[in-house]
């Protein structure tokens, strides 16, 4: 890792490691924590060179996940994007997780550095509900749910670990206030691309006449347990989402309008990949009076 970009990602992630007692450990070898055996060829070789941007390993020195930091090139080169399936294969084998944080579009909206602190965060109180549950200390059907997990604030008392609540608040607030006069709750679809290790979403807010707020985020397919990825980039997504609408009410243009979104929204409604993971009302009534009914129902219809 080289980049200031990078560094500044070790030292947050560095803090928040120390914090669970672990280490982060930079450039460590691949073949040094799994089992390169099984491949052949180019593949083996490769394998046999290849290293980790960030490994967290315990305080027994144990490996416990990786974590990439990806640029564009991970998802535009066919080659490289087929041997980052590799290394996440050859990790999951050697049961070490893997957490990717796509560079270009968690910036906008979080910070890389952030996020990869908030990741290695979110893996280790999974982990630790996770072992709880195991000793019998939580029960065996309750189910880890980040945005109602607190941990202490900054500023004093708790507060939920997961960063989009504070957006969602703020949008609920703004509405009550008349602010937002449509609807304070965005509308989010997401899909899968397990072929590239990514998970699309897309997260509509309505704000007025047929003005909206859109965020369209990519992730890498981060494997914390229990946690789905599609989670993880809806979080990314309303962050984005809250910035726009900041900006907005301060007289800059973010906002787009709805006809000019109708190919794209079409594409989500004709693709089997995208599903509905909320929706609002509201939103629902919105789209079928600026767009169509047919495509409004596609849209929130909830069989893809």
């Amino acid at each position: 890792m080289q980049s200031p970009q990078e560094g500044r990602a070790f030292e947050q992630l560095r803090k928040v490691v120390a914090g669970h007692g672990g280490s982060v450990h930079m450039t460590t070898k691949l073949s040094a924590i799994t089992d390169p055996s099984t491949l052949s060829g180019r593949d083996f070789d490769w394998a046999t060179r290849a290293e980790l941007d960030l490994l967290v390993r315990d305080e027994a020195h144990l490996p416990l996940f990786a974590l990439e930091v990806d640029g564009a090139h991970h998802e535009l080169e066919p080659e490289q994007a087929r041997r980052d399936r590799l290394k996440d294969r050859l990790l999951k084998e050697a049961g070490i997780d893997m957490l990717r944080v796509r560079a270009a579009d968690v910036a906008v909206a979080h910070g890389t550095d952030q996020m990869c602190a908030y990741l290695a965060d979110l893996w280790f109180t999974a982990q630790a509900f996770h072992e709880a549950q195991e000793r019998g200390d939580i029960g065996p059907t309750e189910i880890f749910i980040p945005w109602a997990t607190l941990r202490p604030s900054p500023l004093g008392g708790m507060e939920p670990m997961t960063p989009d609540i504070s957006v969602r608040v703020m949008l609920h607030e703004d509405q009550a206030r008349g602010l937002l006069p449509i609807s304070g709750t965005p509308s989010v679809w997401s899909r899968y691309r397990d072929d590239v290790g990514l998970v699309d979403v897309l997260a509509l807010l309505p704000i007025r006449d047929e003005l909206c707020l859109i965020s369209n985020v990519t992730v890498g397919l981060s494997r914390v347990p229990g946690v789905p990825p599609a989670d993880i980039a809806e979080e990314v997504a309303l962050l984005d989402l809250g910035r726009q609408w900041i900006s907005y009410s301060q007289g800059r243009p973010e906002a787009r309008r709805l006809r000019d979104l109708g190919d794209q929204l079409a594409g989500i409604a004709a693709d089997d990949g995208w599903r509905t993971r909320g929706s609002d009302g509201v939103t629902f009534e919105w789209v079928a009076q600026h767009l169509t009914d047919d495509l409004a129902q596609q849209l929130w219809a909830g069989l893809h």
